[in-house]
């Protein structure tokens, strides 16, 4: 039976003390609940690079909980340096064939360009493995690209957002997401890409805004990022509304919508999801605890998970209890 949706939910920034998962250091996560046959369904949790893994991929257990990490993407394409893959994220295609129906998006250091670029790979499950293809996907050579997030809008058109790494050309270089529509098979991009946001640097963004990730509920598309610097307390979860996937969209608040708090420091990354009970929720990386706006020495980036509580299209991150919010 489904919990009742939160009754009550701020329309400001909110602090939130979601449970804290200690797999280790985790960064960039992204979860799917993936189909795996018979009606079943599983939720899959991907991070960035560590513990010696290309992909670390967990399965969400009986208990709540995520079990040992196994490694999506095992082998490298030939262009990608190892140990640099970043904030991978996985979409299922019911149309692709079943033993690619599921598409793996990354990025990765080009042992060339000496930037990060964009990778994609296949697989039959969304545990993998995943086979990538030999090329990159996309690679803006000047400062580089990271941080992929592939979106299907209503009528079945695949979308793939993305950050502009301007921070690899210097710490005043403004930021940007760009998005481009990809062929039905999610492997190549159809047509020019636009660019739907730039970070603003009079605000607490600062020059940095990255992490797209691309939500659609009652009609509404939402757009939630980070901004400020992901290794110290100014990083931060914020929304935009786009009006189509391609653009344009525009800031919701002049606030952040997760900022640092009591439980952590730095909060960011953030990706919604659905549970298979259809609860919202809602993960994002973070520092265990701050100490005059720095990480707190010895601070590891951990795995929080909150409810994602929906007041009409305002949506607010409460702390992760016995009971979550409707879509």
């Amino acid at each position: 039976m489904l919990a009742a949706a939160c009754q009550t939910v701020s329309s400001g920034p909110a602090v939130v003390d979601p449970v804290l998962k200690s797999i280790g250091t985790v960064a960039d996560p992204f979860v799917i609940d993936a189909p795996i046959g018979f009606g079943f369904t599983k939720e899959y949790l991907y991070t960035t690079t560590s513990l010696g893994k290309n992909v670390p991929t967990l399965k969400r257990n009986i208990y709540g909980g995520w079990d040992d990490p196994t490694d999506a993407l095992p082998t490298l394409p030939g262009w990608a340096q190892a140990d640099t893959v970043w904030a991978p994220e996985v979409i299922h295609l019911p149309s692709r064939p079943p033993t690619s129906s599921f598409v793996l998006y990354f990025a990765a250091k080009h042992v060339s360009h000496n930037v990060h670029c964009l990778g994609v790979g296949t697989a039959a499950t969304a545990q993998g493995p995943f086979t990538a293809l030999a090329q990159p996907l996309s690679c803006q050579t000047d400062c580089g690209s990271i941080d992929p997030n592939p979106f299907v809008a209503p009528g079945g058109t695949l979308y793939l957002a993305w950050k502009w790494d301007g921070q690899a050309c210097g710490p005043n270089v403004i930021n940007r997401i760009h998005a481009v529509q990809m062929s039905s098979d999610g492997l190549s991009t159809v047509g020019a890409d636009s660019i739907l946001l730039e970070a603003d640097p009079s605000t607490w963004e600062g020059y940095n805004i990255e992490a797209p990730e691309m939500y659609l509920r009652n009609g509404v598309l939402h757009f939630f990022y980070a901004g400020g610097q992901h290794w110290n307390g100014s990083y931060a979860e914020g929304r935009a509304i786009c009006a189509a996937p391609l653009g344009p969209c525009a800031r919701t608040a002049t606030g952040p919508l997760i900022t640092s708090g009591g439980a952590f420091c730095g909060p960011g990354h953030g990706a919604p999801f659905t549970t298979p009970e259809g609860l919202s929720k809602f993960v994002f990386h973070a520092y265990e605890s701050c100490s005059g706006g720095q990480p707190t020495a010895g601070a590891g980036r951990k795995l929080f998970e909150a409810d994602l509580c929906w007041d009409g299209a305002q949506p607010a991150t409460q702390a992760n209890g016995e009971h979550g919010c409707l879509p």
